[in-house]
């Protein structure tokens, strides 16, 4: 240990403070590798990790809001189908959608000379139910008819539209008009057959 002293002493003081400032350096770098650089592994881990839990996070919110939207959709086919069974009335309805169909005619001023409801057609998911009628007045009178059944809250189809030679009554130019008036109602799932030709219910 005295000679390495010895030795030590006689080293010029340039070489000593180079001697110090390497060993310092190495000192330094020792504590780097030990401390440091581990650190940096557990920084770059978390930063893998949180790339992994927002890929996740992202994941997520697009499942979410795919959801949504079909959530959204669901209550907008609702929506479609009540306003569907609105047009499309249930089979105890008939009858009174029957006498709204006349009621309207009366108000247009015509007179009602005949009222025959016929047998259903089963068309796929719903029954149409005709109703073949003949009505007397004048143009005007038919054509408000006409309007007040495109108005009404069920669907209601005029077919077979035809008219007599006008004649004058009291005055007024009349015609007797015989159509067939139609409107449909939904089918229960019981009621309900395999699609194929109509079946006519009488």
């Amino acid at each position: 240990m005295e000679k390495f002293l010895e030795s030590f002493a006689k080293v010029p003081l340039q070489q000593k403070i180079g001697g110090v400032f390497i060993a310092v350096a190495l000192i330094a770098a020792g504590t780097w590798f030990l401390s440091v650089s581990d650190s940096l592994t557990k920084v770059e881990e978390h930063d893998s990790t949180l790339e992994k839990q927002e890929g996740e996070l992202q994941k997520l919110q697009r499942q979410a809001q795919n959801r949504t939207q079909f959530l959204r959709e669901v209550e907008r086919l609702k929506q479609r189908l009540r306003e569907a069974e609105e047009q499309l009335p249930k089979n105890a309805e008939i009858p009174k959608v029957l006498k709204d169909i006349d009621y309207e005619a009366k108000q247009a001023g015509l007179r009602v000379d005949r009222f025959e409801p016929q047998g259903e057609q089963q068309q796929g998911d719903f029954a149409a139910v005709p109703l073949k009628m003949t009505v007397r007045g004048n143009y005007h009178e038919l054509a408000v008819f006409l309007d007040r059944l495109s108005k009404m809250p069920r669907i209601v189809n005029v077919t077979d539209l035809n008219m007599t030679a006008p004649i004058v009554e009291n005055k007024k130019i009349v015609v007797a008009s015989s159509y067939t008036a139609t409107t449909y109602r939904f089918l229960e799932r019981e009621e309900a057959k395999p699609t194929g030709e109509p079946t006519v219910t009488p």
